[in-house]
């Protein structure tokens, strides 16, 4: 049986081959060039299918800048080729890893402020509350108020105003301030201040304010058994005076005279020379009449003009003596 069979085939003549042409649409498995486009799960022809795929494709092409736009929706259009950056919108509650706010890595843990850190306001219903504040090194405060009163700036940049808590003529209430003064030694000129200006008060190198007219340059002075216009203090700088205070006087010649004081400049202060007291009549040991020894002291000093010298002027050529006291002050 088997041979048989296949001596048949081998008998069987074989047709050349010839090329077949299928007419459009004749096919139903291709389909024909004028089918419509389906899309998704739809019988369709190749052809249908083809002509969905064509113009998705042809959708899809940017012919500009040869490449495929996609579009996700909505989500603004992104480009495949270089950086893709994508705008979400984060489900509630959603955990998110901030690094950088407005360009600026935040600051984490402790440490001292800086432009990471970000401006918190602190807000309750209920009871005020404290906020503890530990100041980080060495920080400037500016202190606009203390005690709800305006603060007043002292004389030096820094320094407070500082008055008392009771106003004049009122009872003592508070403990009271240390007051001190400037040291003077005997025989120093303080420097004179600018008129006007408030100074400190002028005690001695023991702390005993001085309370006596004038200043803490004070002087004495005499001459002896002289006869003619005798210079008894020396002038003083410009702009300072020679005050006195007292005077002692005496004659000693056995004839009367009088005495007076006087100033002026040059040797025994002839360029100048001024009154400055009446004359004293100055009698003898044997007259009655008039003392031959006088003191006074002036509770208005006598005032000279500056920078002039004090001198003893006699009325004639007789010995005589004197003594001054006063101080030297602007």
């Amino acid at each position: 049986m088997k041979l048989f069979i296949v001596l048949i085939l081998c008998c069987i003549p074989v047709a050349a081959q010839t090329q077949v042409s299928v007419s459009d649409g004749r096919d139903t498995n291709a389909g024909a060039t004028t089918d419509a486009a389906v899309s998704g799960d739809t019988n369709g022809t190749l052809a249908a299918k083809l002509r969905q795929l064509n113009k998705i494709i042809t959708l899809s092409w940017d012919n500009v800048n040869n490449r495929i736009n996609v579009n996700i929706q909505n989500i603004p259009a992104v480009s495949q080729s270089g950086t893709w950056t994508v705008t979400t919108t984060p489900p509630s509650n959603a955990s998110t890893n901030v690094s950088q706010i407005n360009a600026v890595t935040p600051l984490m843990g402790n440490g001292v402020t800086g432009t990471g850190s970000q401006r918190v306001t602190i807000a309750s219903d209920n009871t005020a509350f404290a906020v503890n504040n530990t100041q980080q090194g060495t920080a400037s405060q500016n202190v606009a108020q203390i005690g709800g009163t305006t603060v007043v700036n002292g004389g030096l940049a820094g320094s407070l105003a500082v008055g008392g808590t009771a106003a004049n003529n009122a009872a003592i209430n508070q403990n009271p301030l240390l007051m001190a003064g400037e040291a003077i030694a005997q025989g120093s000129q303080p420097v004179a201040a600018t008129a006007g200006n408030q100074r400190r008060i002028l005690t001695t190198l023991e702390g005993s304010q001085f309370v006596q007219e004038g200043s803490s340059n004070r002087f004495s002075c005499f001459v002896q058994a002289v006869t003619v216009t005798t210079q008894c203090q020396v002038a003083p700088a410009a702009g300072l005076r020679a005050y006195v205070t007292s005077v002692s006087l005496s004659n000693q010649a056995a004839t009367v005279q009088t005495l007076d004081l006087v100033f002026g400049t040059g040797a025994n202060c002839v360029t100048g020379i001024t009154a400055l007291t009446h004359k004293w009549q100055m009698g003898t040991n044997a007259t009655t009449t008039s003392p031959f020894e006088l003191t006074h002291s002036f509770i208005t000093p006598l005032v000279p003009t500056a920078a002039t010298a004090i001198c003893v002027r006699p009325s004639a050529a007789s010995a005589f003596g004197a003594t001054l006291t006063g101080y030297v002050a602007p």
